[in-house]
This record gives C-alpha cells, structure tokens and sequence, in this order.
C-alpha cells in the first residue's frame, strides 16, 4: 500500500512540473547539454564590438593601465614594468594631470557607451533587411575589459561577431594588440569550424552549446571618407578667421610607425582637398598622454616657427587622428599649445557624421564583402608574436583561395579543445599553399 501511495505521489510531482512549464530538462542530468537554454531569437543578431585601450580615471588605475601597457609593449614581465611605473611615477606629470582634469570631462564609458548605442540605432536604420544589430564596447587596459565581453557574447549567442578597433590609423601596438586579445580570447572559448577538407578558423563553434557564429573585423579605416567629412563639417565654416593649419596626431614609435605616419598623412591630404586647399599646412607630432613625451624635428613648437616664419600667425591646431574625446586632446594638446596664441579644434562623441561614417564601414563591410585588408596579412618588420600569426589565420578573407595552415596556432595561444580540434589532417600544399609561404 506504502508503494502505491510513493508512486501515486510521484506521478502528481511530475504533472505539477509539467503544468509549471515542463522544465524537466533543468534537472543536474540534462542542465549542461540542453539547448534550450539559449532562445533562438537571442542568437539572430549580427554583434559590433568597439575596442579601445580605455581611460582610467584614478592614479591606482593609471598605475596598472601603464605597467600593463609596458609589459606588451616591451614584452616584459608585468612584475617589472609595474616597478619601473613606481619608480618613474614622479616625473609622469602629463598622466597625473590627464587623470586630475578628468573629473571636468565626461567619463570615457560614458562616451563609448554613447557611441555604442547611436551605432546601434543606425546600424538598424539602415540596414533593416539583416538580423537585428548589438553593439558593445570593450577595452584593452580598462573596464569594461574584453576578456568579460566576448565571455558575455558567447554565452548569449551572436551569427556574426564584428571587431571594430577604434582607432581610424592602423598602428600594431594599438590597433594590432586589440584584434591579438580578442581572437586570443575568442580563440580559448570556442572551436573552429571543421568540414570534409578544411579547417575554416573564422567560423567559431561554442563547445557544449548550439551557439556558432561568424568572426571578421574592420582592421583600419582612415581610409573612409568619414574622417575627412567629419572635420570638414568642423572646419569649412571658421576657415575665413584662419590663415593656416597645424594637423597634430601622437607619435608612434615602432611597431609599424613608418606606416602609420604615412596614413595620417593622406588623412590630412583628404581634409585639405574637401577645404579645396583654401590655406597652407603642416603636420606636427606629440607624445601621447600613455607614452614618452616626442623627441622629432616635426614637434608642435617647430611646426609653428615655420609657419610663423612664413607670416602664417591665424593657426588653428586640429587632432587629426581624435574622431572623439580623450584625454590627449582634453589635457595634453591644450597643455602644449596654451602659450603658442593658437585655436585647438576639440572632437565630439555626438557627432552625425562620425555616427553615420562608422555605420556605412559596418555596412560596406558586411555587404559589399570588404573583409580585412591584404595589408592586414603582411608581417611586420621583425615581428616574431606568434598571436599575430593566430589573429591573421582567424581573420583571414575568405574570398582569397589560400587556406590556413593549422600550424600557425602554436603553444601557448591554442587551447587544448582548439588543438584536439585539428586532428593532425595533412593539407592538400599543391592547392594554394600555407598562409605565411
């Protein structure tokens, strides 16, 4: 009689579960294969992801933001930078007063939050006929991080992930490091795609989980007319009080900077010609509020001697390579230029125009197939990283015929998953060859 009654009693359990919402996949047996727990309709959008360094905005966080810097920009332990900060703390005055006039500025997040959500809005304005839009915005050195990010990402669910560094002129250590630790991230949280023959690195593949979806990034876009428009807006209608203009940018040393200085060079080419070459120019270099200061001949004060020397004395200083606010051009240019009887021409976060160029390169990028650039899979000059090599085989168009060779993913940037994954295949050489031949 006992055993009816249990039974009895366990079939009304069940019903009651079953009313409830038939949740009997959440029990410990089935809760970590279910697909179920992810909604189909979350997974359908196509996901923009801003990178940027960051701001930090107390001494404490400056410490940590510099010392993490160093160390991937020297290749140094973090144990070592982080003494070398303390020690060279004092003489940091640009970093301490960027962080002091800080509390007069908006907070950076607040500006990349802005920026995230018109995109966002835009990107669904114009392209209607895609899955709906998401963007977010992550730093290298700052919160939130990109690590907790793209976590988040692959846990919701995405088709289609879009990097989009947001820093208009391609330099290795900015642009280049944030797609390294992104794909590196990507990289140890999903699997590749693999088919009958080929191993497709771009498509990433969330273990456990009905989750796949599509990687690809915008690696430069000085290119775009975005950045001329939006300082032609800014500049067309004050040029009558001005004589002459000094385009200003911070120095890059290294990793790339021949090419980068070439890049903002053609972006100031670009403004002039839409100004229709109303006034002379000369460009200038400054050493940026998170570097050493600049030791060139083209420095802010040469630049103006020689236009002075000219009779050019109605100069007005523009932050080429700045679509918005930060604290090089909040603290470090105004600091510079204070005494040299000159105009500083200051970004804005709000700006339509800045909004509508970064959503025509998403859609150029997503419907006129504009993958990475061919200059994006070239090695730089003495480059040995082998993150770059990862970042180039994941991002790589998959218009080209060349297929990646998996040997490019070494220890320590593939995840135990990843290299399980590859199955020790031999490639077809004779059909296109390895990446890197």
């Amino acid at each position: 009689m006992q055993r009816k009654v249990n039974k009895s009693w366990n079939h009304i359990r069940m019903l009651t579960d079953i009313l409830k919402g038939g949740r009997l996949y959440q029990t410990s047996c089935f809760r970590t294969i279910s697909s179920s727990s992810i909604p189909k309709e979350e997974t359908r959008k196509t996901t923009v992801l801003l990178l940027h360094h960051g701001q930090p905005r107390t001494y404490f966080y400056a410490k940590q933001f510099l010392a993490r810097s160093a160390c991937d920009y020297y290749k140094l332990p973090v144990s070592i930078t982080k003494l070398f900060i303390d020690l060279l703390w004092p003489l940091s005055r640009r970093v301490q007063a960027s962080v002091a006039d800080c509390e007069h500025s908006e907070p950076f997040q607040d500006n990349m939050k802005r920026i995230s959500e018109s995109l966002e809005s835009a990107l669904n304005t114009l392209l209607p006929e895609f899955s709906r839009f998401a963007c977010s915005y992550a730093s290298l050195y700052d919160e939130p991080t990109i690590d907790t990010t793209i976590k988040k990402i692959t846990r919701e669910g995405t088709d289609q992930l879009v990097l989009l560094p947001l820093y208009p002129h391609y330099s290795c250590f900015y642009t280049g490091m944030l797609l390294n630790h992104a794909i590196n991230q990507i990289c140890k949280r999903t699997n590749h795609f693999v088919d009958d023959t080929d191993d497709i690195f771009s498509t990433r593949i969330v273990p456990m989980s009905p989750v796949s979806f599509k990687v690809t990034a915008v690696d430069r876009w000085s290119g775009h007319p975005v950045m001329s428009n939006m300082w032609y807006q800014k500049l067309h209608h004050e040029m009558d009080k001005y004589d002459s203009i000094l385009f200003v940018a911070p120095q890059r040393t290294g990793y790339g900077g021949r090419d980068y200085r070439r890049e903002v060079w053609a972006t100031c080419q670009q403004i002039i010609e839409h100004l229709r070459n109303c006034v002379p120019w000369r460009i200038a270099w400054f050493g940026g509020w998170d570097s050493w200061p600049a030791f060139t001949f083209e420095s802010i004060r040469i630049q103006l001697f020689f236009l002075r020397k000219n009779g050019k004395n109605k100069t007005l200083v523009v932050p080429v390579t700045s679509p918005f606010p930060s604290y090089d051009t909040e603290t470090v240019l105004p600091n510079l230029i204070c005494d040299q009887s000159v105009d500083l021409v200051y970004p804005s976060s709000k700006s339509p125009v800045l909004i509508h160029g970064l959503a025509e390169i998403i859609k150029n990028h997503l419907l006129l197939g504009r993958p990475t650039s061919a200059q994006f899979l070239t090695h730089c000059k003495f480059c040995m990283s082998g993150m770059c090599d990862q970042t180039r085989a994941v991002l790589r168009p998959s218009s080209t015929n060349e297929k990646a060779d998996s040997s490019v993913f070494g220890e320590p940037f593939v995840t135990k998953n990843e290299t399980q994954g590859y199955n020790h295949r031999e490639k077809d050489k004779s059909a296109g060859g390895t990446l890197f031949s």
